[in-house]
């Protein structure tokens, strides 16, 4: 399991959402813009995510009709 599927499957029952399957992970791109797209759908929404190795930039979104805390999500997202 790599550390993009750990990371969705922590993150989704901490912030108490239901994830729908296992996550999409891909990696593509070319020189300094290739890196990672991941999505995990719940069944209030979506968490995506891109990132580069190259860049070290991390683009993160969770969209959600339910709430959740926020600082859980940061400090998984700090954690890995």
């Amino acid at each position: 399991m790599t550390n993009i599927q750990k990371f969705f499957k922590e993150l989704v029952p901490a912030i108490d959402m239901v994830a729908y399957k296992d996550p999409i992970i891909e990696h593509f791109g070319k020189d300094d813009k290739q890196g990672y797209t991941a999505v995990q759908l719940i069944s209030t929404s979506a968490i995506t995510m891109h990132f580069s190795e190259k860049t070290d930039c991390l683009y993160f979104d969770l969209f959600s009709c339910s709430e959740f805390k926020f600082d859980i999500v940061i400090d998984l997202l700090e954690m890995y």
